[in-house]
């Protein structure tokens, strides 16, 4: 991982960035009180109309049905130019509500889409939890597939295509654990699943994933 402020190589450990030693609460003071965000479409700016919402919302749940340990959420806002997107959308996937206690560390399979649409930049975040299988390449190619839509101020479709381009390095992983270890990750059962290190949700797990609400404002 990386200083959200500065790019500086981190661990999953640090408390703070030994370069520029940015922490998490130090967001606080640059970005004031974190605004409560859920799970699903937070389009805080009105960039996205009735049919980008419901596409969206049935991209992520067709997610929910492949990967339902995962939780999603897209944000829009305004930003000055000079504000850092990643080190802002790191802010808010940490700080403002999107997890529940347990989900932290390698137990958070979070990703979050952040868009600022006042200078057209996206940015993606992703959780511990899924550090170890997506990396630096797949997030940038994900942003990478995606700019000619932002750049076009086309937000619904560009965060369309970033949640279909997400879905593609998520299938690629998965065959990957697969072939990789021989398991076959849609018969573990989750007592089986515990005692390998992997994460298979209960039914609870999986029907509170789409305990999601869309807010329009």
């Amino acid at each position: 991982m990386f200083c959200p402020y500065c790019t500086y190589p981190l661990n999953e450990t640090s408390d703070n960035c030994p370069q520029c030693h940015f922490t998490i609460h130090g967001g606080d003071a640059l970005f004031g009180t974190p605004p409560d965000l859920a799970l699903g479409i937070n389009d805080h700016v009105k960039a996205l109309n009735s049919e980008d919402t419901r596409t969206i919302m049935a991209q992520f749940h067709r997610l929910a049905n492949k990967y339902p340990q995962i939780r999603f959420a897209v944000v829009t806002m305004q930003l000055a130019p000079e504000t850092s997107l990643p080190t802002l959308a790191t802010w808010l996937f940490n700080r403002a509500g999107l997890f529940r206690s347990q989900e932290r560390g390698g137990k958070n399979y979070g990703i979050l889409i952040a868009v600022a649409t006042s200078d057209k930049r996206a940015s993606i975040q992703i959780g511990y939890g899924l550090e170890p299988f997506i990396g630096y390449r797949h997030l940038q190619s994900i942003l990478e597939s995606t700019r000619g839509d932002f750049e076009a101020a086309k937000f619904g479709r560009g965060i369309q295509a970033m949640i279909a381009k997400t879905e593609h390095v998520l299938d690629e992983v998965h065959g990957r654990i697969e072939k990789t270890y021989g398991i076959d990750l849609n018969a573990l059962k989750p007592t089986e699943a515990f005692n390998i290190g992997l994460i298979v949700p209960t039914e609870q797990e999986k029907f509170a994933f789409y305990e999601w609400q869309v807010d329009p404002y």
